[in-house]
């Protein structure tokens, strides 16, 4: 006597559940593929290679920065329209350091599409600023970069907040 409900099972039956399986892991991988490729790639540095051989030459222009003797702050303020002010202060021990060419360019850690760059102008002795409208709110990266008529360079790095 057979049991009720009890079908034997065939090979087409074991082979269209194994090709079943093995359809859903190529889906849901190439799925992964898709966004592994669309997304950011994560690369944070071009040619972080040959900046690594170039370490010496940045050890030698932190040399003839701290050989300046300049100190320098930054601050972020919001302004009333929403933009937000970039300011820098910098000094060579007790006097301002004047007539300088500084730029600051400010970088969003996770989209370089937002980064900006702008000129900032001495609005008081020793003290550079500009307004800038920033497309994202949250965390930038400002770099500050001034350099005076005899081709000295100082170099500000710091990471500020816009609300």
């Amino acid at each position: 006597m057979k049991p009720v409900g009890h079908r034997p099972i065939t090979g087409r039956q074991v082979f269209v559940v194994i090709a079943a399986f093995f359809g859903i892991v190529i889906a849901v991988n190439a799925v992964f593929v898709y966004v592994a490729t669309s997304s950011w790639t994560g690369v944070a540095t071009e040619n972080a290679y040959v900046k690594g051989l170039d370490y010496n030459a940045t050890l030698r222009d932190a040399e003839a920065q701290d050989a300046l003797g300049w100190a320098a702050r930054l601050r972020s303020t919001a302004e009333a329209d929403g933009a937000t002010r970039i300011s820098t202060e910098i000094r060579a021990g007790e006097l301002p350091v004047r007539g300088l060419a500084v730029e600051a360019v400010l970088r969003r850690p996770t989209d370089a599409a937002a980064d900006r760059t702008v000129t900032l102008y001495e609005a008081r002795r020793g003290v550079y600023d500009a307004v800038v409208d920033l497309p994202l709110k949250g965390q930038w990266d400002v770099e500050v970069t001034a350099r005076n008529a005899a081709g000295d360079r100082y170099r500000l790095r710091r990471r500020i907040w816009v609300k």
